[in-house]
């Protein structure tokens, strides 16, 4: 626990702002085959089309843009409500290097957090202080169910099996999201 508060891991790209959209334009346009994001059914989809050093520099292109990219709307009100009930971290599979945007872009929208983490894996941040994941990431998710975390998140194609295997706690948007926490907490 930080500050006397529980923690909560939230991810910030299809959680806070729809990250798929913008990686979706930018994909088409080096591969003509990529498939609709809502045709991303795994988390390496991209592999049949692009290699993972063109994909990543498509990622990190669009997280050096990241200030131009605007949340959800019901973004800063998850925030605002987890903030008051918990130590909220922002964890982002980016460069340490793009970190930067990401901080201007949480100040531009005014959304609030705690502490800040930019890695290849979030899952390092799992301890026995966290109370709370919210990612996308079949790969996250799972790590959070193995150590018995509360977690939940947004519902995309890439997820649909954890959804089905665990309870259904991955939503279609945001609203869904939080009302399903204000139920929890």
């Amino acid at each position: 626990m930080l500050d006397n508060k529980p923690i909560a891991i939230v991810d910030v790209d299809n959680i806070l702002h729809p990250f798929h959209d913008h990686l979706y334009k930018l994909l088409k346009e080096v591969s003509a085959d990529i498939p609709d994001w809502r045709l991303w059914n795994t988390w390496d989809f991209y592999r049949n089309y692009i290699t993972k050093k063109s994909f990543y520099r498509i990622c990190d292109s669009l997280h050096a843009a990241q200030e131009s990219l605007p949340p959800y709307n019901e973004s800063k009100y998850l925030l605002n409500y987890l903030y008051d009930r918990y130590y909220v971290i922002i964890a982002s599979h980016r460069q340490e290097t793009n970190k930067i945007y990401l901080i201007n872009w949480l100040d531009k929208y005014k959304l609030r957090f705690d502490d800040i983490y930019c890695g290849s894996d979030k899952t390092r941040l799992f301890n026995n202080d966290v109370s709370l994941v919210i990612d996308d990431s079949p790969i996250v998710l799972q790590a959070a169910i193995d150590l018995e975390l509360d977690w939940c998140g947004l519902l995309y194609p890439w997820n649909e099996d954890i959804n089905k295997r665990y309870k259904n706690r991955l939503f279609k948007n945001l609203k869904e999201l939080i009302r399903y926490r204000k139920q929890q907490f």
